[in-house]
């Protein structure tokens, strides 16, 4: 059976019956058939090609519906589609490989490298056709030869603001830019609607967001595709504008700008910016710049004026000297000739425009200097001040150099003109380094301290090395000789005395006979020398440094009464000495023991004295023969009868009746040779003394009392042991080193 008429795909099912009944066979006697579609057909009246008109770049999309010849969707056939853009003549084809079947006999294609703007035309043709199948956009209308029309994309970071730098705005007025919205390839969008996507940004260096007012954003008016920015600066800084694009910040970064408030005259436009060349020396041609410093517009046709007056306020010649033409840098120079620049002080310089408008930083006022490498020491003067004789020591003089350049103006620079003043006197050569200039007369002190009593300074002076002649005479000051009460220093004195007296906290061995004297002399904090009563005084205090209260019972005489010392504390004042020109203190102690001396030096102008201290250990004097004697325990023999052994003592002692004790003995090292002479009155027998026998009328017992003689006792007594063998009434003499001491000892029986 030929199924000639089965034109449209799809399932069938066939029965088959006989006389109305169903043949067996299949499902219930019935077969299943599938019809599918014949190949693709150029002359399919359904197949077509949709696309929409017009298309963004980078995103096209295309549609291509295939049908066989009698209507069914068909994916069977070769066939390609063919893009050709015009304006470039580029023609490129799409195999059924590129194409994604999303269905039956319905394919898709998506083309994402198609960037330019232009017009394209897209066909899609069987493999081995000529003709192409009909052309539709999205609501099917017919596109005659598959015109495609290929639009910009969404506006990208490749849009800019119209440029800012480096221009200058005015502060109130609104200021109008341009965002020129570009897509991501580069291409200019030219339809109105994207205002949304932009965003302006503007930022003061000092003011932030302050700077300006909120930027407006809307369509510029029959420009589509251009947006206009407005906005009012507020402030005068330098601000930033930055554009951005759908929140990220374009490839044309921030620009920046100036908001000023702008001149209202054409001086406004100007400023004098300083002195480019001369310095400011006196007599040196001077160069000033005055700049355009508004940068809108040319004004370099703008006349400026000069006018430069100097100290005094008069004006000078300079002024007819025309103010140089401007050149490309927005630059004048204003030349000001040396000669009319010649008197040291403040000049005014002022530039206005024609019609006497100020300009920027003027008037430049400016302070011209002497000139300091024009210089001569004849042009110079040395001064003595009004007094140069009978100088206290300590006291500051100065000396007073003027200096001028060849113009006659002062120079109060002395180090920049080598100025060297010198103090000299036979103890001294003093070359001064700092200098005190008055700041309103100019004039140069030199000044030092004399010190010396009595010395003789020679002043001099030189100008790079030459010398400077003094006004008058030469320049001599004569130190006074003396040191007044009031300068003589206590402090000073006593560091002078240091030297002659024991140090600050040693200890001297002394004893009762020594007699001490302090010269001590008045200085002044310089160190000179009081040759006269400056009222300073001296005095000793002397204290006990043991607790002993020994006294001693030797009454000095009016004379001794202002040296020694026998009760404590004791003190002793010194007393001017012209000859020694000193204030002389003596002092004896009397007692036996340890002594605090404190020296104090008292000037009139003392707030405290000066102190010094030190310690004294004081032992006896030499002994004294006269006030040696018998102790009177010992003077009698045990059994008061001849041959018994007895003792007899004898105490040693000072002048001032100190007993010398072993222990002052040792501290000495001295010996003492003591005679104890024993007598019987008009009796001639032998007298047995220390178990010897003598066939004299009397007998005598000598001993050198050695330092380390062991028969001293607990008291200090010297002991002496005898038998006396005769009855009677004995007469005992004492000696001591050969002296006989005064006063019969008890007869002893």
């Amino acid at each position: 059976y030929k199924a000639s008429t089965l034109v449209a795909g799809g399932p069938y099912t066939l029965t088959v019956t006989v006389n109305s009944i169903a043949i067996t066979g299949g499902s219930s006697g019935r077969w299943t058939l599938t019809v599918k579609a014949a190949a693709m057909s150029a002359t399919a009246a359904a197949s077509q090609l949709r696309q929409a008109a017009s298309q963004p770049v980078n995103s096209l999309a295309f549609t291509f519906l295939a049908f066989d010849a009698f209507g069914n969707p068909s994916s069977t056939g070769d066939f390609a589609g063919v893009l050709t853009v015009t304006a470039s003549s580029l023609q490129r084809t799409f195999s059924k490989a590129s194409w994604t079947e999303v269905s039956a006999g319905r394919f898709s294609l998506a083309v994402t490298d198609a960037t330019a703007v232009g017009a394209y035309t897209f066909q899609v043709r069987l493999t081995g056709q000529t003709e192409a199948f009909p052309t539709v956009d999205e609501n099917g209308i017919a596109l005659p030869g598959g015109a495609l029309t290929v639009t910009t994309g969404a506006p990208s970071v490749r849009s800019t603001l119209s440029p800012l730098t480096p221009f200058v705005f005015n502060v109130g007025p609104t200021v109008l830019l341009t965002i020129t919205a570009t897509d991501s390839f580069g291409n200019r969008i030219t339809r109105t609607g994207e205002v949304a996507s932009f965003t302006v940004v503007l930022t003061g260096v000092t003011t932030g967001s302050s700077v300006a007012s909120r930027p407006r954003l809307s369509d510029l008016s029959g420009s589509a595709g251009l947006y206009q920015v407005a906005f009012e600066l507020l402030l005068a800084d330098t601000f930033s504008a930055t554009l951005f694009v759908r929140g990220a910040v374009a490839l044309q970064g921030p620009q920046t700008a100036i908001s000023a408030v702008l001149p209202t005259t054409d001086a406004g436009y100007f400023k004098v910016t300083g002195i480019v060349d001369g310095g400011l020396v006196a007599g040196v041609t001077k160069l000033v710049q005055v700049e355009q410093v508004v940068n809108l517009g040319d004004k370099s046709a703008v006349v400026l004026t000069k006018v430069l007056a100097r100290p005094g306020g008069f004006p000078l010649a300079s002024n007819l000297i025309p103010i140089s033409v401007q050149n490309a840098q927005g630059i004048r120079i204003i030349t000001l000739p040396g000669e009319h620049l010649q008197m040291a002080g403040g000049y005014s310089l002022s530039v206005t425009d024609f019609l006497g408008n100020t300009v920027q930083a003027s008037p430049l006022v400016f302070t011209v200097v002497a000139d300091v490498t024009n210089v001569l020491a004849s042009d110079a003067t040395l001064v003595p001040p009004a007094v140069t004789t009978n100088i206290l020591p300590g006291t500051t003089v100065s000396v007073f150099v003027t200096i001028r350049d060849r113009y006659a103006n002062i120079v109060k620079d002395p180090v920049a003109v080598s100025l060297v003043v010198k103090y000299v006197s036979a103890t001294r050569t003093e070359q001064l380094a700092t200098f005190a200039t008055n700041p309103i007369t100019g004039i140069i002190s030199a000044s030092t301290m004399l010190t010396r009593a009595g010395d003789t300074v020679t002043v001099s002076a030189t100008l790079r090395g030459t010398a400077i002649v003094p006004v008058g005479s030469p320049i001599v000051f004569t130190v006074d000789a003396t040191v007044l009460p009031a300068n003589a220093n206590a402090a000073a004195s006593l560091q002078k005395l240091l030297v002659f007296i024991p140090a600050a906290g040693s200890t001297t061995a002394l004893d009762t006979s020594l007699v001490s004297t302090i010269l001590s002399s008045a200085y002044d904090a310089f160190g000179n020398r009081a040759l006269v009563d400056v009222n300073m005084t001296v005095s000793l205090v002397i204290t006990r440094a043991d607790s002993s209260t020994t006294q001693t019972p030797y009454v000095p005489t009016a004379a001794d009464a202002g040296r020694m010392c026998k009760t404590f504390p004791c003190t002793r004042t010194a007393t001017w000495d012209p000859i020694a020109r000193s204030y002389s203190l003596t002092y004896q102690i009397l007692v036996v023991g340890a002594f605090r001396l404190q020296l104090n030096l008292i000037t009139l102008t003392s707030t405290a004295p000066a102190t010094h201290v030190w310690r004294s250990n004081v032992a006896p004097g030499a002994t004294d023969p006269q006030k040696a004697f018998f102790s009177p325990a010992p003077l009698t023999t045990a059994s008061g009868v001849a041959g018994a052994q007895a003792n007899i003592g004898v105490v040693l002692r000072d002048t001032y009746s100190n007993v010398i004790d072993q222990a002052t003995m040792i501290g000495s090292g001295r010996q003492y040779v003591v005679a104890v002479v024993a007598n019987i009155p008009n009796s001639l027998p032998a007298v047995n003394l220390q178990g010897e026998v003598h066939s004299t009328l009397g007998a005598t017992l000598n001993r050198a009392i050695q330092p380390v003689d062991g028969v001293f006792d607990a008291n200090g007594v010297v002991l002496f042991q005898y038998s006396p063998t005769v009855s009677g009434a004995y007469v005992l003499s004492l000696t001591v080193d050969r002296s006989l001491v005064a006063g019969a000892a008890p007869p002893m029986q």
